[in-house]
């Protein structure tokens, strides 16, 4: 995930307050507009917003990278304005030492951002994982439903009487299989990711293209 956050720390604030619907990520990086003390020795101090970035990266299962070259990244134009580190990197915490992130002084352009460049492990399974699901028909649910109500019924009869343990763990067992069975008969496998939603139509395209122009919250 790239990350803009303004002054008044929008996208920070933003992903805090959506970090639930948020998928696992194997990286967070780009322009926080966060001042610390954590990652800029030469600020004072460590504002709520910041430990909240931080709280956020952990909630998404990543942890802040450091430098390996450390320094400012950030060199502003405006005469009396201090260079300072207001980009981040965030990885798996397994990752933050093999990041190696580093600034690319000799990409910097015409910006006054210094580029970062993160190495990643990724795992040929880090994409989406094939997982079984019922469809969403709710014929195909209360089917599911029926087989379950149907092997249940029959399993507790065929075990009947259940006064010893072992008669309990023999239908306990068998109710366990007719689940197992009814699933496999009844589910399909599919490949969830982030555009398998199927609540997602044309006017929810329409209004994410119109936050994504005006950045409004009500857009949100």
């Amino acid at each position: 995930m790239n990350v803009y956050s303004d002054e008044t720390h929008t996208a920070a604030l933003l992903l805090a307050e959506e970090m639930a619907s948020l998928p696992p990520f194997i990286y967070m990086g780009g322009d926080f507009n966060i001042h610390s003390q954590e990652w800029d020795g030469g600020h004072h101090g460590h504002p709520g917003v910041a430990t909240q970035l931080l709280n956020t990266a952990a909630e998404l299962g990543l942890q802040r990278a450091p430098f390996v070259n450390p320094g400012p990244t950030f060199y502003p134009r405006i005469q009396g304005f201090c260079s300072t580190v207001i980009d981040l990197v965030f990885v798996q915490p397994d990752q933050t030492l093999t990041a190696q992130v580093t600034w690319v002084h000799n990409a910097m352009g015409e910006s006054d951002h210094i580029p970062l460049a993160t190495t990643l492990s990724i795992s040929a399974d880090s994409g989406a994982t094939p997982c079984r699901a019922l469809k969403s028909d709710k014929k195909e649910q209360i089917r599911f439903v029926r087989v379950i109500e149907g092997e249940f019924a029959m399993k507790v009869d065929e075990h009947a009487p259940l006064n010893t343990p072992d008669q309990i763990d023999a239908v306990v067992q068998a109710i366990a299989d007719s689940f197992s069975a009814a699933w496999e008969t009844c589910s399909r496998e599919v490949t969830i990711t982030r555009r398998s939603k199927p609540w997602w139509t044309d006017e929810c395209s329409v209004a994410l293209q119109a936050y994504r122009e005006h950045g409004l919250p009500e857009d949100w």
